[in-house]
C-alpha cells in the first residue's frame, strides 16, 4: 500500500477561498514532491470538485461525489443500474 495524505474538509474549504486559501495547494504540492497520494475529504460541490482536480488531488470523497450507500447500492451504481453519477475519469 502506498502512503497517502488525507486532506480534511476544512482545508478544501479554505482552498476555495473561505479561509486563508493556502493550505490545500501547499499540502498537494508537498505530497507530490514526496511521491505521496492525496485524498480530499468532504467534497460537496462541483466547485470544490473542480478545484481539487485542478490542484492535482488524487482521490475525492464526499456527498458531491457520492452519497453514503449500502454495498448493494454501490454494486448497482458501479454496474450502471442507478442514477448515481460517477466522477469523470482523470
Amino acid at each position: 500500500m502506498s502512503p497517502v495524505v488525507r486532506e480534511p474538509r476544512p482545508a478544501i474549504v479554505n482552498g476555495m477561498g473561505v479561509g486563508d486559501g493556502a493550505s490545500m495547494p501547499l499540502v498537494v504540492e508537498v505530497a507530490s514532491r514526496f511521491g505521496l497520494r492525496t485524498i480530499a475529504e468532504g467534497v460537496e460541490t462541483a466547485e470544490q470538485e473542480s478545484m481539487a482536480r485542478e490542484l492535482g488531488v488524487d482521490e475525492l470523497q464526499g456527498f458531491g461525489i457520492a452519497p453514503p450507500m449500502s454495498r448493494s447500492q454501490l454494486v448497482d451504481a458501479l454496474q450502471g443500474r442507478s442514477n448515481f453519477r460517477a466522477p469523470a475519469a482523470r
